[in-house]
Formats: structure tokens, sequence, C-alpha cells
């Protein structure tokens, strides 16, 4: 009689339990996502920087193809200098989409004055 009793309760904690939980109970459905920021518009920006390789011996061959033969020559290479340059565009947001046009230059001063 016991285990009736028992069977009986587990049952019902089940059934009432799950009652509450259905999704289609939902009173109201929930609110489009609003973008939080818009990225329509125009920039600009820039960006620089430095570089360098550092001193190394290095075997230069100016033909290295089979049957001419290769003069190879040492150089020592110890190239530095700095970078930078620009970027500019322009962006149109439509909904969760970003359309946009950029362009940019670049260029840099790294150069090695060592004779080879």
């Amino acid at each position: 009689m016991r285990i009736k009793i028992f069977g009986l309760f587990c049952v019902a904690a089940v059934i009432a339990s799950g009652h509450g939980v259905l999704a289609a109970d939902m009173p109201v459905k929930a609110a489009p996502l609003v973008p939080i920021y818009n990225w329509s518009g125009f920039y600009i920006g820039g960006h620089a920087g430095y570089g360098w390789a550092g001193q190394r011996d290095v075997a230069i061959s100016p033909l290295p193809q089979p049957g001419f033969g290769t003069l190879p020559f040492n150089a020592n290479l110890n190239a530095k200098g700095f970078l930078g340059g620009a970027q500019f565009g322009w962006n149109w947001q439509s909904g969760r989409l970003v359309y946009g046009v950029e362009a940019d230059l670049s260029g840099t001063g790294i150069n090695d004055n060592q004779g080879l």
C-alpha cells in the first residue's frame, strides 16, 4: 500500500512541476532587437610603425638557374626604417548589414644603404 501511495505522489509531483514551463503560454511576442550603434558615416585614420631586419650574412645568387652557373656573393644586411599611411572610407548600415567603401595609402622608408 505504501508503494502505491508513494508512486501516486511521484506522478502528481511530476505533473505539477511541468505545468508552468510551456513556451506557448508566452503572452507577448519579444520586441525586435534595435541596433545599439549605427556604423553609417565617414571615417579617416592613420597608422605608423618602425621595421627592422637583424644583421645577417646572406649569400645571394643572381643567376640560380641550372646551366647558367651561379656567382654567389655575401652581403651584410641591416635594413631599418619607418613605415606609415592613412585610410579613409564611408559606411552605410542597413539593419544588421554594413556596406562601405575604403581607400588606403601606405609607404615605407625601410632600406639598407650598405653596398653589396
